[in-house]
């Protein structure tokens, strides 16, 4: 699962898949439900930004920003009840991008939640 998120910040809002927007807190109530359900995986939650540089008062590089953007979903999974044991978080910053170049769609899909459920 991979949420597209706007520069520079931490919101769980929307994601855009194909040109559709989607509410991210109905995809995410979605995962929650299904992981209330099988309680056997643990979920690693990844934030990842773009490769423009960020040095702010709230997040001074792309790693802050990128281990935020992880821990706003685990927080939101936590209150929605699944086990904080189960959930963790990891800020990759723009190590790992999602489409290749530095153009406004490549910035635009590299700044994203990725979740995935280990068994």
């Amino acid at each position: 699962m991979v949420f597209l998120i706007t520069e520079g910040k931490v919101e769980l809002t929307t994601r855009c898949d194909d040109k559709k927007v989607v509410d991210s807190f109905d995809v995410l109530n979605q995962i929650a439900q299904g992981l209330q359900k099988d309680a056997t995986g643990n979920v690693l939650v990844e934030g990842h930004t773009d490769s423009v540089p960020i040095s702010t008062a709230k997040y001074a590089s792309n790693w802050e920003l990128s281990s935020a953007r992880a821990g706003a979903v685990v927080r939101y999974l936590v209150e929605r009840g699944i086990e904080p044991h189960r959930l963790a978080a990891i800020g990759r910053a723009d190590d790992f991008p999602l489409v290749a170049g530095n153009d406004a769609a490549a910035r635009a899909a590299n700044r994203r939640v990725a979740i995935a459920v280990q068994y």
